[in-house]
């Protein structure tokens, strides 16, 4: 089924072409689409990170903070230029949120569960992020994401990105904090998030089961590339260069 995919759409590429572009020379139709199309989706990518950003700029906004315990305080005096906030939740989240000037939230439920060399190591952590810039380069790569959603390859490259940015995060911590203490903080605040919260990093089952592969230094899971969406890719890079190339004369053959 793949294959008999892959086999139309590469016939729909020179059929779509031939039926738009019978009348022009393909350089001088994609002379003009090409630069128009480009322009397009990086108007769209540029639309995509704004409303991205904007949206975690106001989920942070509304969460309630407090002061920072005299352990927090005392963890996030070890950070050179990380700015460290304390958030009044229960549960046990740390993330680093921020386009320009990323700073630190940890909940005070982690503050108050985990112990002093696991709180260092959350915090190294996130500060690796921070210093970084990974939420920005989260934000670039999920809105091409989603403006090349005709290309789920983009997204499975994405979250390899995220897995080994999460990775670079933990190395880091582990040269401040050591290796007992990350993994200790690991397990306890992925075990104990809530429903749907990606702080500390990813929970999904790969990306921690990769997490602790790289601590215990044993064989890392493998992720390879799925058929499906490479055929796809194909199909909808295909269809995309065609609706390119032959928009335009068509739109000018129907007077449009």
């Amino acid at each position: 089924m793949v294959g008999a995919a892959l086999l139309w759409g590469a016939g729909a590429l020179p059929a779509l072409t031939a039926l738009g572009c019978g009348q022009m020379p393909l350089r001088a139709c994609s002379a003009d689409a090409v630069p128009a199309a480009a322009a397009i989706l990086a108007g769209a990518a540029a639309v995509r990170v704004a409303w991205l950003g904007g949206a975690v700029a106001r989920r942070v906004r509304a969460l309630n903070r407090v002061p920072a315990p005299p352990a927090l305080t005392a963890a996030g005096a070890r950070l050179r230029n990380s700015r460290v906030v304390c958030l009044a939740t229960g549960d046990q989240l740390a993330f680093c949120a921020g386009l320009w000037r990323p700073r630190l939230y940890v909940s005070l439920g982690a503050v108050q569960r985990l112990a002093a060399d696991e709180l260092a190591a959350v915090l190294a952590h996130e500060d690796a992020h921070a210093r970084r810039r990974d939420p920005l380069r989260a934000i670039l790569r999920r809105a091409g994401a989603d403006v090349l959603f005709f290309a789920p390859l983009v997204r499975h490259w994405d979250r390899r990105r995220r897995l080994r940015a999460e990775l670079a995060a933990d190395r880091a911590a582990v040269h401040r904090a050591g290796a007992p203490a990350l993994a200790g903080a690991l397990l306890g605040m992925v075990a104990t998030a809530p429903p749907g919260a990606t702080a500390f990093g990813p929970v999904a089952s790969s990306a921690i089961d990769a997490r602790i592969a790289a601590l215990t230094d044993t064989a890392a899971p493998t992720n390879p590339i799925p058929i499906s969406a490479g055929a796809m890719t194909v199909i909808g890079s295909l269809a995309a260069a065609a609706l390119v190339l032959c928009l335009p004369p068509l739109t000018l053959a129907l007077g449009l």
